[in-house]
């Protein structure tokens, strides 16, 4: 179902920080914090601007994008890294420990021109891989 009006990023953006920052307004008054009428006030600013004037968000926009970006340049190898280290190292050494040999490959124990393993029972003819989509 198609939305009555299409939202552009600029006004999704200021909707989004709109409830965002009225969420902590709201949540500021609630634990009676202080700065509980800027979070409000910076709500209403970014609402008024996605409803009426989501082109004035654009360069807000554009640096949260760009932000965005080189986040994900940082986070994704360290995050990647982390499970690498954390979970693959541990039960690869572990396997190691206890002897197996999954590919069935141990290093030096003979010497054959191919680790080819024939397939029982054999797959599908050749000629049924022609034409596939």
């Amino acid at each position: 179902m198609q939305p009555f009006f299409p939202l552009s990023s600029e006004r999704k953006f200021g909707l989004m920080f709109a409830v965002l920052f009225a969420w902590l307004g709201l949540r500021a008054a609630h634990h009676h914090r202080p700065g509980v009428l800027p979070l409000l006030i910076l709500a209403l600013l970014f609402l008024l601007a996605a409803l009426l004037l989501p082109r004035v968000l654009a360069p807000l926009t554009k640096a949260w994008f760009l932000l965005g970006n080189v986040m994900g340049k940082i986070v994704s190898p360290v995050v990647l890294g982390a499970i690498f280290f954390l979970c693959i190292t541990p039960v690869g050494l572990f396997q190691r420990l206890l002897g197996r040999d999954s590919l069935k490959m141990r290093a030096n124990s003979r010497k054959v021109a191919s680790y080819w393993i024939d397939r029982t029972p054999p797959g599908p003819d050749a000629s049924s891989f022609k034409n596939q989509f």
